[in-house]
């Protein structure tokens, strides 16, 4: 009725008036007083239907800036699903095969460490500086080529299961005189050459990086 024709709206009030003309004055006020209370009252509640079905203005803009797309969800956020977690948090890694990385360590380890107790105790002398050495020298190239440690560790390794046993050899053969080769000596010497290399094999083992488990990320720092 609001946006009703002129025309219209002066058909209906002059009937009106031609219904209410043969009523006493105080009759024909009431009636026309309770017909304006009827209009108002009907224009107030299609106003407040309206408003009702409308959707007013957000804080971020008008209606069709906050409108939902996409099955409900709101522009600009995460569709609801099931809950996403790191693969750190799902539970522990299953262990897997041993890697490249790993296993050159571990071939390092025992070659350096394990070259001049084997040397000394299962070969004879006439051979076993030979195959020491072929045995200290995979080990040294397998150490150096392998990630598992940083260059400073490389080099420590290197001078105690290899350069420090066989300064000791050098030293006891061609340094000292033969009359101070006694058997306590001697004995004080192998077992120098034997738990120098073990001791820096174990350190190597120790102090080498591990590998990642899939999914882990290594924290920056300083190597040491």
């Amino acid at each position: 009725m609001s946006e009703a024709d002129p025309a219209e709206l002066r058909r209906c009030l002059d009937e009106i008036h031609r219904q209410t003309a043969g009523l006493p004055d105080d009759r024909r006020r009431q009636v026309l007083s309770e017909l304006a209370e009827h209009i108002r009252a009907a224009l107030e509640g299609g106003a407040d239907r309206s408003g009702a079905s409308e959707p007013g203005p957000g804080p971020d803009g008008p209606p069709a800036a906050g409108a939902r797309t996409d099955g409900g969800r709101a522009p600009g956020k995460w569709r609801e699903g099931p809950e996403r977690r790191p693969v750190a948090a799902r539970g522990p890694a299953r262990p897997g095969p041993v890697s490249r990385e790993s296993g050159t360590a571990l071939g390092a380890v025992l070659l350096l460490g394990l070259s001049f107790p084997l040397t000394l105790a299962l070969l004879p002398a006439a051979v076993g500086p030979v195959v020491g050495m072929f045995l200290r020298a995979a080990g040294l190239v397998l150490l150096w080529f392998s990630p598992a440690w940083t260059v400073r560790r490389k080099t420590a390794g290197t001078v105690v299961t290899a350069l420090l046993p066989i300064a000791l050899v050098q030293a006891w053969l061609r340094l000292l005189p033969p009359q101070a080769h006694t058997t306590a000596l001697q004995v004080l010497v192998n077992v120098a050459i034997t738990l120098l290399p073990l001791a820096g094999a174990l350190w190597l083992w120790h102090a080498r990086r591990r590998p990642r488990p899939p999914g882990m990320t290594r924290s920056a720092g300083p190597a040491r």
